[in-house]
Formats: C-alpha cells, sequence, structure tokens
C-alpha cells in the first residue's frame, strides 16, 4: 500500500492496541497448543473429527472398526492443517493491518515473512515437546495461511484506503461547487 494513501489508518491509536493486543493473545494462544504433548492434541482435535465425520457423509456404520479408526485419523489431519491454515491466516491478516498502521511499504510481504518465521519457530518448539514432531509441511500449511491471510488484509485496506479517497473526491467536489456559488452571487 502507498504510505501516502494510508495516513488515515497511521493517526489511529486506538487501532493499533487493539491489534498488538490481539496479536499478542493469538501467538500466546499458538505457543500453548503447540507445547501440548501428543495426547493433549489428539484429545482438543478428535471431538471436532468426531462431529465431522457424519456432516461429510462418510457412512461410518458400514465401516469395520479399523476402518473407522484410519477415517478418523484423517478427518483429525484434515481438522488440524484446516486449524493451522486459519490461525496463521489471521495472525497475517493482523500483522499486515498493524503494519499498515505504521506506514511500512509492503506491509503484506514483511507480515508473511513474520508469519513463516512464527510458524519455523513453532515447529522447532513442537520438536522438544513430547509426543510431538516437528512437521515441515505444517510450516507450508501455515505459509499458505499467512499469504492468504496478508492477502486478504492488502485487499481490506485496499478497499479502506478507495473508500476514503472516494469521500474526500466527494467532498472537494462539493466545496468547489459552494465556491462557484459563492462567485455567482457576489
Amino acid at each position: 500500500m502507498s504510505a501516502n494513501l494510508s495516513k488515515p489508518l497511521r493517526r489511529c491509536l486506538p487501532l493499533r492496541i487493539a491489534l498488538w493486543v490481539l496479536i499478542a493473545v493469538l501467538l500466546c494462544l499458538m505457543f500453548y497448543f503447540s507445547g501440548q504433548d501428543g495426547s493433549q492434541s489428539n484429545s482438543t482435535s478428535e471431538p471436532l473429527a468426531r462431529w465431522l465425520m457424519p456432516r461429510l457423509d462418510l457412512r461410518l456404520e458400514k465401516r469395520d472398526a479399523k476402518q473407522t479408526r484410519v477415517v478418523l485419523e484423517i478427518s483429525q489431519r484434515i481438522v488440524r492443517k484446516f486449524a493451522h491454515f486459519s490461525e496463521y491466516a489471521l495472525l497475517a491478516f493482523l500483522l499486515c493491518i498493524l503494519l499498515e498502521t505504521y506506514g511500512l511499504r509492503a506491509s503484506g510481504l514483511w507480515a508473511w515473512l513474520l508469519t513463516v518465521l512464527w510458524a519455523v519457530g513453532d515447529e522447532a518448539h513442537q520438536f522438544f515437546v513430547q509426543a510431538r514432531s516437528a512437521d515441515w509441511w505444517d510450516v507450508a500449511v501455515d505459509g499458505s495461511g499467512g499469504l492468504a491471510g496478508a492477502v486478504c488484509a492488502c485487499f481490506v485496506v485496499g478497499l479502506l484506503i478507495r473508500h476514503r479517497l472516494r469521500k474526500a473526491e466527494r467532498l472537494a467536489r462539493s466545496a468547489q461547487r459552494n465556491g462557484e456559488e459563492e462567485t455567482m452571487r457576489a
């Protein structure tokens, strides 16, 4: 985003504070979930996977126990990857908006890079957690989510800037018309 177009965003201190708080809370939650051991992590994603399976019409009642377990494991993997993608998309979205409030050029790129850096750190952290491992595929999923979040944030910022420019143009035209009316009266 162009620095001179996003000036109104830079003046918004309450927005900055809210974004810093949201990002801090999100990072703490991500660190907490990353620190769970394998069984805790499974107990978090398994209920959602069990809820999701019948809604995907996987016809579990026609499967034996082994097939059901395999379907459950696949469903859990999908739930986890979607969670990774979503949380990193949200992180990049918030970071991009925050960086934009500081007028940083290429805020979307910086937000994505910071998100990927956090993803690498997250996987390194999981390497040291019992019954967990570093999965570099997760970094790719996280990076993809970060890219999607950064692109969405740039789009939203672009829409906000366009809206503000149109509003400024309308006000300028209105002021010009009022000025013309004043000169006609004189």
